[in-house]
């Protein structure tokens, strides 16, 4: 699954893909949810990669159940909504 985590956001650009700055690494790994010496936090979508793993291309591909959702603080959810603004295509 390491593999294609990697490739998801690139091949699907469609995907909402969250680059975490110092504060949201720091928070991410004080809750556990990446190492210290991580490089670089891309945050995805739980329902985006939930309709992926449903499509042809990566049907039975996906383990998801090692995917694990989790919920960010509210001064994160300002800056990952403030990015899906910006990138708005509509």
């Amino acid at each position: 699954f390491g593999a294609t985590r990697g490739r998801l956001y690139m091949k699907h650009p469609e995907v909402f893909k969250y680059a975490g700055d110092q504060d949201d690494k720091t928070w991410l790994h004080e809750n556990a949810h990446m190492p210290a010496t991580g490089g670089k936090a891309y945050l995805l979508l739980v329902q985006d990669i939930q309709e992926l793993s449903e499509t042809d291309e990566y049907n039975g591909g996906l383990l998801m159940n090692e995917i694990i959702g989790f919920k960010v603080p509210d001064w994160m959810l300002k800056k990952m909504k403030a990015q899906m603004q910006a990138s708005r295509t509509d």
